[in-house]
């Protein structure tokens, strides 16, 4: 992964905005502190170049681990969840440019939401903390932005939380898509809330998941001419990880098993799956799970939040759907714990030239394959660096240490 592969190299040198791209990055781990020291060496470089717009860094999704933030502060456990955040925000304090903090822009994950954005789990999950996390004392609180959702015609987390607590169409409403902020002008890059819009289909709200997608259309019909187009969600429409479709070779070798480089690792890989076929002889259930297909989906799937169930399956048909008729330029997306850079035009029945950027490994790393229209894969931790120039777009993968593992340009 060393060169491009796909894409039309720009030739230019001048950078006129730059977008740091991280996902799950939601626990206060090394890695993640070694990830973020290396978009700060980029920004104080990047300080001294002078481009047309400020840098700023977009998270997508699942930005507190394993279940979000807490909506009775008084309870047990409930600082701690606040404490791992406050830990996170003193690391992106120090990423600064032009002698400011840079601005960091988030977007919603399942595991914020407690992995139900319409039912809170418990304590945990409320969204509402992350539009007043000043309440909380987090560190550079100024910079941080959740979107979507506009919410200051609210006074407070508690206010905000009633308005949506219960309320499916109050919700939908709420996270409607909205532009990104802190993008360069020629950058118009769209919110949306991937969690509500599995729920909306998962609990019944088929009219309300209709028109958070009519929605979607009207801000996508109101790009600029000329600017890039870009969408931003938590899951990925398509993906070759942990979370990606299940199949039978998945089960047995697990995803990325072609990946493994070393003997040893694909012979350990093999054992536990031999393990499980040599159970099925001393325990008739295993059969049972291994002969009914829907009894096998149920055992290898995460279901809502895997490609493959019907859930994600009519969410990722809506997302291709407005990409290919509005000719997006770019979807970037979280959730799988790696780095995938996939062409969609390869695509089975996907119309356009849209490039699907998966960019989820800032805390977390799962295995991953190549898949239709890989151009690149990483199982690493790592973030993207997103480039523009005056007639094109460069994407890097960053690994932990600040080394480029892979660049893909594109240009008009």
């Amino acid at each position: 992964m060393e060169a491009p592969v796909g894409g039309v190299p720009t030739g230019e040198t001048r950078e006129l905005s730059a977008v740091y791209l991280i996902g799950d990055f939601g626990k206060p781990s090394e890695p993640f502190r070694a990830l973020v020291a290396a978009i700060s060496a980029d920004a104080a470089v990047l300080d001294d170049q002078s481009p047309r717009s400020a840098p700023m860094i977009l998270e997508l999704g699942d930005n507190l681990y394993e279940d979000g933030l807490p909506h009775d502060l008084d309870l047990p456990g409930a600082q701690d969840e606040v404490d791992k955040l406050r830990a996170l925000a003193v690391a992106f304090a120090d990423v600064r440019y032009a002698g400011a903090q840079v601005p960091l822009v988030l977007i919603p994950g399942n595991h914020d939401y407690s992995n139900n954005a319409l039912a809170r789990k418990g304590n945990l999950g409320d969204i509402s903390r992350w539009y007043f996390l000043d309440e909380l004392g987090v560190v550079g609180a100024p910079a941080w932005t959740h979107v979507p959702g506009d919410p200051r015609r609210f006074a407070n987390a508690a206010e905000l939380f009633d308005h949506l607590d219960g309320d499916p169409a109050a919700h939908a409403e709420f996270m409607a898509p909205v532009r990104v902020p802190h993008t360069d002008e020629d950058i118009f890059m769209v919110a949306i809330d991937s969690e509500l819009i599995l729920d909306l289909y998962a609990e019944g709200h088929e009219e309300l998941a209709a028109a958070y997608w009519r929605e979607l259309d009207r801000v996508l019909a109101a790009t600029p001419d000329g600017a890039w187009l870009m969408v931003a969600a938590h899951h990925p429409p398509v993906t070759y990880g942990k979370h990606g479709e299940q199949s039978f070779g998945n089960w047995v070798f697990g995803q990325g098993y072609p990946q493994f480089p070393h003997a040893w690792q694909k012979a350990l890989a093999v054992s536990l799956p031999l393990g499980i076929v040599l159970g099925i002889v001393v325990n008739p259930a295993a059969v049972a799970i291994a002969a009914i297909p829907p009894l096998a989906t149920v055992f290898t799937s995460g279901r809502k939040q895997d490609v493959g169930s019907e859930t994600y399956d009519r969410y990722a048909a809506g997302l291709l759907d407005h990409a290919a008729r509005h000719e997006v330029d770019v979807l970037v997306a979280g959730h799988d714990h790696n780095t995938q850079i996939i062409e969609l035009a390869e695509i089975a029945g996907f119309t356009g030239d849209t490039l699907l950027v998966v960019t989820g490994a800032g805390a977390k790393v799962d295995p991953v394959r190549r898949g239709r229209g890989t151009v690149a894969y990483l199982s690493d931790y790592s973030w993207v660096r997103m480039a523009q120039y005056a007639r094109g777009l460069s994407f890097e993968i960053i690994d932990r240490s600040g080394d480029t593992r892979y660049r893909y340009d594109v240009s008009r």
